[in-house]
């Protein structure tokens, strides 16, 4: 028996289309013009951001940091970035574009075709499912072939403090197999050591979720 090839390594997208709309939701990378929204958002998020992300407490602090950190992460989502790639990308709503948060892709396994990707929104948008649907959307272009204008992914994970019930309730609803449970291995400050869950997904298995549902990119 020929044993199969090992698939080359992951590689930046050169086709990368430059913005993802699904479900009422845009994505798309972060420009200097929404450095204002930006801050505005965070600042106004910032007691309950950061107990789940750090950099809440310190990123962020002035229209000028928040285009300062636009142009840090344009930089990374670039094929130099090397072992440090991320792609961040801004969630918005497509009716009226507003900035409601964050999501993207980060620690990349090149040989894996692997990505963790996360999510946040400001304190007003909440509730009202928009994480779900920004997930949902992010889930969609990952798993586009590059050709397609995707990022080309085999799997996605996610993680997420046991202690962040909301963002726990997000892979559940969207069924995705939680594969990690990891007992007080995360400090949450406010709240002490927390346990970290953790969610995967793999292409071929959000292929057939997607088209059993009629979830379709509009």
């Amino acid at each position: 028996m020929i044993s199969p090839t090992p698939p080359p390594v992951w590689a930046h997208p050169t086709r990368l289309r430059p913005s993802w709309s699904q479900d009422g939701v845009l994505l798309r990378p972060f420009e200097r013009g929404d450095a204002a929204d930006l801050f505005r958002a965070v600042d106004a998020s910032r007691d309950s951001l950061h107990p789940w992300l750090p950099w809440a407490l310190s990123q962020h602090r002035s229209v000028d940091a928040s285009a300062e950190a636009i142009q840090t992460l344009a930089s990374l989502c670039q094929e130099s970035a090397g072992d440090a790639w991320a792609c961040v990308l801004g969630i918005f709503n497509r009716t009226d574009g507003a900035l409601l948060g964050g999501t993207g892709f980060n620690r990349i396994s090149r040989e894996c075709h692997n990505s963790e990707t996360g999510y946040w929104l400001r304190a007003d948008a909440r509730g009202r499912g928009w994480c779900t649907k920004a997930l949902r959307a992010c889930l969609s272009w990952g798993f586009t072939p590059q050709a397609d204008g995707g990022f080309g992914w085999r799997r996605v994970h996610l993680f997420a403090s046991v202690l962040n019930t909301a963002s726990c309730a997000v892979p559940t609803r969207l069924g995705l197999r939680r594969h990690m449970h990891a007992t007080r291995d995360r400090w949450i400050d406010g709240h002490g050591w927390s346990d970290t869950l953790g969610w995967e997904v793999l292409a071929e298995e959000w292929a057939h979720r997607t088209s059993e549902s009629g979830t379709s990119r509009a």
